[in-house]
């Protein structure tokens, strides 16, 4: 009997470029269209309320589209040709906002329009690779194949690109493309534990290391260490565009509005993102090159988040951590390495090598019977030490 294959959906995002965008804008217009019609059907009928949405789907193509025996229908839908993948797109969509309708409470009138991104079906578009595709699109007067390119990003060999998905942003237009990729090893923790497994436990810091890794074994046994720096430079790139708002408002006197200092907002989201994206990777990468399998995050409580994280500012290395940690989940799980989350509480207190009491020199520790060394790394052998010894426990 053959392994358990495992994989990861990841969507890749292209800038797509073409110059016919008025057919791309015609085409999601139309979708749109299509899409309001099956939501109003779908909302006027209960009876198709508690179907699936494969049975729920066949019903409302049969209250509109004729079928083989060219039987008058319900409800004909009033887009004669609309493509048949294109259409199931619509209908799934349609049910969805549907569905999300009925399931709110503060949600009083049903939506009175779309604008929803068009989802690309097999048999909507062809040839996609890195840099094209092609699609079809609605001209205003008919069906037709587009050839677009692509910029921005590449699509990996021997992957299974799913359905795309054309989104239109405020600036352009982007394809973003899910992309499906086996897992090397998506063994569960129970089964890694049974073999020698290597664990690298991460301590974030707010100072010019964003954080601290050591990969340890299960005698506790330090394999590899690893400072993450850059705090510092991401710190002042921050806070040089926090200065710019601040003399914009004054300039201004202080105006008020959606698009006011836009651009520097969206320099600071662009900031943390990259930041976050280089910091996920560069400990996924050093965990794949230590054999480590199992990252284990340090699980702050609610009072530290509430309290520690407002104190420390906006643009402090350690308020990227939240967004690190959704970063690594799945890159991680891409090169088969599970991250698992543990408290917290003492891990800087005792020395991870006899559990003495430490004192703390800055940077340094140094505990009763005299070990001595980096403060951070202490702490992360301590939180991979715990997170071993409670593994045990639970799995005994």
């Amino acid at each position: 009997m053959s392994d358990k294959l495992y994989y990861s959906i990841t969507t890749r995002k292209f800038i797509l470029r073409t110059s016919h965008n008025g057919w791309l804008l015609a085409t999601r217009k139309l979708y749109n269209e299509v899409l309001y019609f099956y939501y109003r059907l779908f909302l006027e009928h209960a009876d198709l309320h508690e179907m699936g949405n494969q049975r729920a789907m066949r019903e409302l193509e049969r209250m509109t589209v004729a079928g083989r025996d060219k039987q008058p229908v319900a409800y004909p839908l009033p887009y004669q040709g609309f493509p048949l993948y294109f259409r199931r797109a619509a209908i799934n969509a349609a049910l969805a906002a549907g569905r999300s309708y009925l399931a709110r409470d503060k949600q009083v009138f049903p939506s009175e329009t779309f604008s929803a991104s068009i989802n690309l079906y097999k048999g909507n578009y062809k040839n996609l690779d890195s840099h094209s595709i092609t699609m079809k699109v609605w001209n205003g007067e008919k069906w037709q194949w587009l050839n677009c390119r692509l910029y921005g990003n590449q699509l990996p060999e021997n992957a299974l690109c799913l359905s795309p998905r054309i989104v239109f942003k405020e600036n352009g237009i982007e394809l973003h493309v899910p992309v499906q990729q086996t897992v090397p090893n998506g063994k569960p923790l129970r089964e890694r534990m049974s073999g020698t497994m290597n664990m690298c436990s991460v301590q974030f810091t707010n100072r010019d290391a964003f954080a601290v890794c050591c990969v340890l074994d299960r005698g506790n046994g330090l394999k590899a260490v690893r400072f993450f720096r850059g705090g510092k430079t991401y710190a002042a790139r921050y806070n040089r565009i926090l200065n710019k708002i601040k003399k914009s408002r004054t300039a201004t006197g202080n105006e008020t509005g959606s698009g006011v200092n836009k651009k520097y907002w969206r320099k600071l989201k662009n900031l943390r993102e990259d930041a976050a994206h280089q910091i996920s990777r560069r400990i996924v990468d050093f965990c794949r090159e230590s054999g480590a399998e199992v990252i284990v995050l340090p699980k702050y409580s609610r009072e530290f988040s509430k309290y520690v994280m407002i104190s420390v500012g906006d643009g402090a290395p350690l308020r990227l951590n939240d967004k690190v940690r959704t970063l690594m989940k799945y890159k991680a799980w891409q090169e088969g390495i599970l991250v698992i989350e543990s408290e917290v509480s003492d891990i800087g207190r005792y020395c991870a090598l006899c559990g003495a009491t430490v004192h703390l020199k800055g940077e340094n520790f140094v505990c009763e019977n005299g070990h001595q060394g980096n403060r951070r790394i202490n702490a992360a052998r301590n939180l991979g030490k715990k997170t071993y010894e409670a593994l045990d426990r639970h799995m005994q």
